[in-house]
């Protein structure tokens, strides 16, 4: 895929269902493209590292104060269990 095929995101991201879709699919194979591993796992992450990481995460209040939804920390390991 070349830069040209690549369809800008973010304005997408801000549409219908249907604009989302094609959204996460272009995120999708972008990834693919460049050969970004989709698990945790595959980088050597253990499963007993998330909640470290997720306790790191949540004490970077620069990122907690950014974010729109305001996660706790058990948000943020749900979240790296679904990427582990």
């Amino acid at each position: 895929m070349n830069a040209a095929e690549q369809p800008l995101i973010a304005p997408i991201l801000a549409g219908d269902r249907r604009s989302i879709a094609r959204a996460i699919t272009a995120v999708e194979r972008t990834r693919a493209a460049i050969n970004i591993p989709q698990h945790l796992r595959e980088l050597g992450v253990k499963r007993e590292q998330l909640p470290g990481f997720a306790e790191k995460a949540f004490a970077i209040k620069r990122l907690m104060n950014t974010n729109p939804r305001r996660p706790t920390q058990a948000d943020l390991l749900a979240i790296l269990e679904e990427a582990f």
